[in-house]
């Protein structure tokens, strides 16, 4: 691997790429990696209205070291050639730029989401509230008439569409590193069976780390907790409905809402993992990431199974949450009248400490799995 270099649209950090980043820099110590500079935590237009006129020099400092590093950034990617590399969110390093990594290098693209068939990254649609795979086999006037925006990067249809197409015509040319099963048959459906991959998984920093934050300790301990994001996809809103409707127990979301109208029973706090999201999760008798597009494996189910705790998934085909045994898992349907009734006789019967067991059994397994798996394609 010493002469593989590993490149990245997102920084490493707190975010679920950012972790992956985090783990991998750790992992594979002689392997290059290139990925943009952390952004800045203040504005200068923030640190002009504060009148701090040292604050503003310092800010515009920063923003002009952030600007050369970016500039470095993008010009040791163009002189790369006959390179291994491997790519991870492609849609963050820009379209043009991987296209071009592509007809120079040998390329591997590990798979963070499902931005190779959905302009969305996330293939789940507001309208049915399920995973959508209109777009699959290339059918991109489905995105159109969905009126689909690109996410998270904002590109126009042309620009997304040609780079598929592109994947499409040099995909003998590219091996894509996938996390999971339902990941591997999407694939085969948008680039024909005799596509070359490969599946290892997902690690992230923060499934292994040692405590290295102050203990919190719960103030109130949640029946029920969210573990996830304000993304549609993620099905925060679906939760919020459950719980309307079990005033009986209680909810926390662990993220700030402006909303006024928010049940007795749920709790809205902003918090991050080591920041409170964490104890409460350990404290909670299920905890919830209801995504509700075809999930590869998400760091929340990890970690959550990982904690010892019952773990509540949405019920969609292709998500690595199908892999998990049914012993281990408390799946909704998406129906709302009967996943009150399941989460309700989940909870009250007190299934979920069986439930809880099973689930750390598995991913104890998953993990040795993925480290292996890890050892054979990394270092091998």
């Amino acid at each position: 691997m010493n002469k593989t270099v590993v490149i990245s649209g997102v920084t490493p950090g707190p975010s679920g790429v950012g972790r992956v980043m985090e783990y991998l820099i750790g992992y594979l110590l002689e392997t290059t990696f290139l990925y943009p500079p952390s952004a800045r935590s203040i504005s200068i237009k923030d640190a002009l209205s504060s009148l701090n006129f040292k604050l503003f020099f310092l800010k515009a400092v920063d923003v002009f070291f952030i600007f050369l590093k970016k500039k470095l950034y993008g010009i040791r990617i163009h002189f790369l050639n006959n390179r291994d590399i491997i790519i991870v969110h492609p849609q963050s390093i820009g379209y043009e730029r991987v296209q071009k990594l592509i007809e120079k290098n040998s390329v591997s693209i590990y798979l963070m989401d499902n931005s190779f068939f959905c302009i969305k990254s996330y293939n789940h649609l507001d309208s049915t509230k399920k995973e959508c795979l209109l777009c699959l086999d290339l059918a991109y006037e489905n995105a159109v008439k969905q009126g689909c925006l690109s996410f998270p990067l904002n590109y126009s249809y042309d620009e997304y569409f040609l780079f598929l197409n592109f994947l499409k015509a040099n995909k003998n040319k590219i091996k894509f590193i996938a996390q999971n099963l339902g990941q591997i048959e999407l694939l085969k459906h948008q680039f024909g069976n005799d596509v070359s991959f490969t599946e290892i998984g997902l690690l992230t920093s923060d499934m292994f780390e040692e405590q290295k934050h102050k203990l919190v300790r719960v103030k109130k301990k949640y029946d029920v907790v969210f573990h996830g994001d304000e993304v549609p996809a993620k099905g925060s809103w679906y939760i919020l409905n459950l719980a309307s409707r079990l005033p009986e127990l209680t909810f926390l979301f662990p993220f700030y809402t402006d909303s006024q109208e928010v049940p007795d029973n749920v709790d809205f706090i902003s918090m991050r993992w080591n920041s409170g999201l964490k104890a409460n999760i350990r404290s909670s008798k299920i905890t919830i990431c209801p995504s509700m597009w075809s999930a590869p494996i998400e760091g929340s189910v990890v970690k959550t199974l990982n904690l010892g705790v019952a773990l509540g998934v949405y019920d969609a085909d292709h998500s690595f949450s199908q892999e998990i045994p049914d012993d281990a898992v408390f799946r909704l349907t998406g129906v709302l009248d009967q996943d009150v009734v399941l989460l309700r006789e989940f909870i009250s019967s007190k299934y979920y400490k069986l439930t809880s067991v099973n689930g750390k059994k598995y991913i104890n397994k998953k993990i040795k799995n993925m480290i292996s798996n890890y050892e054979v394609f990394f270092k091998t």
